[in-house]
């Protein structure tokens, strides 16, 4: 190949970067737009707004922090998840008997679509627990936003009424969390943890002693030990009339038979962290063995 064919060929290339270059469309500028003839802020936290600088952004308020406003994460059939609700300032208490109704039916339209279930409950003062399967992230937004929808729309026709006048407005404080429960060991503390949570808010000291907690599904669950349960009567359900609140079965090997490799549970443990007398009480006892 001459001379002249080799600089022909690079031209030619030359001319054809440049034919795509003009009709690839400009890439967004990345950064804080700029006006003519006006400096740019320097990228340091100083007084004033506006500007990439470090401690920019929404600041967090008081009391509990957000749930991050994030793209949820991938959900699998086989990984149960522990999500929990929390309800505004102003919401009156859950832990009555018309909350517990609005719950049931929560609860049963959630259950109705086939890729997603809500197994098992709680209701406390303030929030909620559910353990929940679900088949993919899709069926994880349509069963939470079907729960959510309902419950919200009773709690403001019908338990916060007051005088006759409905309310208006958000019930829920925000997003709602989740936990991924993705070995055994995490489902059976996560199940120890919804059935029994009265007991870590005192909630057992307000009646008479009991096992299990009328307001979740503890008296369905067929894992404690030494209560074999094959049947339960309906005047044992703290309000017989309205009945159980809905149980669907598990599909997960996790929260199927999975958990059980650690023991079954005690309805009489405190779920969560430990008290100082209870820590002081395991010290004493392990000075006793040794």
């Amino acid at each position: 190949m001459t001379r002249g064919k080799v600089e022909r060929k690079r031209a030619w290339a030359r001319a054809k970067a440049e034919a795509v270059a003009r009709r690839r469309p400009a890439q967004r500028a990345t950064g804080q737009l700029r006006l003519p003839d006006i400096p740019a802020r320097p990228p340091a936290n100083t007084p004033g707004h506006g500007g990439r600088r470090a401690g920019a952004g929404r600041k967090p308020g008081p009391g509990r922090p957000r749930v991050p406003h994030r793209p949820r994460p991938p959900q699998s059939d086989r990984v149960p998840l522990h999500i929990t609700i929390r309800m505004r300032p102003g919401i009156p208490r859950l832990r009555r008997r018309l909350a517990y109704r609005l719950v049931q039916r929560a609860i049963a339209l959630a259950n109705r679509f086939g890729d997603g279930r809500i197994c098992h409950s709680s209701i406390q003062g303030n929030h909620l627990h559910l353990l929940v399967e679900v088949d993919s992230k899709r069926a994880l937004t349509r069963l939470m936003k079907s729960f959510s929808i309902s419950f919200a729309k009773n709690v403001n026709h019908q338990l916060a009424a007051r005088g006759g006048v409905r309310r208006k407005g958000p019930v829920l404080a925000d997003r709602f969390h989740q936990v991924k429960l993705t070995t055994p060991a995490q489902v059976r503390a996560a199940l120890g943890y919804v059935l029994s949570n009265w007991r870590r808010h005192g909630e057992d000291k307000r009646g008479p002693r009991q096992a299990f907690d009328g307001f979740s599904t503890a008296v369905q669950f067929p894992g404690w030990v030494g209560e074999a349960r094959p049947l339960v009567w309906f005047r044992e359900l703290l309000f017989p009339d309205v009945g159980f609140l809905p149980v669907a079965h598990p599909r997960s090997w996790l929260l199927r038979e999975g958990w059980k490799v650690h023991g079954k549970l005690s309805p009489w443990a405190r779920p969560g962290p430990l008290t100082e007398r209870e820590r002081r009480e395991r010290r004493e006892e392990a000075r006793a063995r040794a």
